[in-house]
């Protein structure tokens, strides 16, 4: 007698029903990963236009300012930079341009939150405090801190609950020993 193994129906929605609920749940953490992918990509698009600001200021002998607005029509925060200096029509499309930041929500520089921020890059009066990014409208998304040193430190950039990592923030990094020695009086540069 030749017998065949077949499924049941109900083994098979069995199958199916384990299948969709791992697809589930994978997708959830897949979600989650890129809401956070997003938000620390935003950041570094930040920090890297307070990096330029820094460096223009440096290179151009000019002010600097790096502009913050909660744009609420499309709920976005827009990040550009301002110029002092007259620029070549080029480069001021290029330095000036906005752009939007969709992921981070709010931002709050020395425990005060404002609808606009500016920061000030300048030889004599950069700002100083600690800026704060928060995902999303609430305050209880994810965070990264940075302190503005002031001038000539670099900003030093740390998460919450972790110490400050990778960007160094001692001001002799700047400039050359000799530089560093007349200017501050320092003979401990190197440090």
């Amino acid at each position: 007698m030749i017998r065949k193994k077949c499924f049941t129906l109900l083994e098979i929605l069995l199958v199916l029903l384990i299948l969709s609920f791992c697809i589930a749940l994978t997708g959830i953490k897949i979600q989650g990963m890129y809401a956070e992918q997003q938000f620390l990509s935003e950041s570094e698009q930040i920090l890297h236009h307070l990096s330029l600001a820094r460096d223009l200021m440096l290179m151009m002998d000019t002010d600097i300012h790096v502009k913050m607005r909660q744009n609420e029509k499309e709920e976005t925060l827009d990040l550009w930079l301002e110029v002092e200096k007259p620029l070549e029509p080029g480069w001021q499309r290029l330095i000036e341009r906005k752009i939007s930041l969709r992921t981070i929500g709010s931002v709050i520089f020395n425990d005060q939150s404002s609808k606009e921020l500016t920061l000030r890059f300048s030889l004599g009066a950069m700002s100083k405090g600690l800026l704060t990014f928060i995902e999303g409208k609430e305050s209880k998304g994810r965070k990264i801190e940075i302190d503005l040193l002031g001038y000539p430190s670099l900003f030093a950039k740390k998460k919450e609950g972790k110490d400050n990592d990778a960007i160094p923030n001692t001001p002799s990094a700047l400039y050359p020993v000799e530089v560093y020695q007349a200017v501050y009086g320092d003979t401990d540069a190197n440090t």
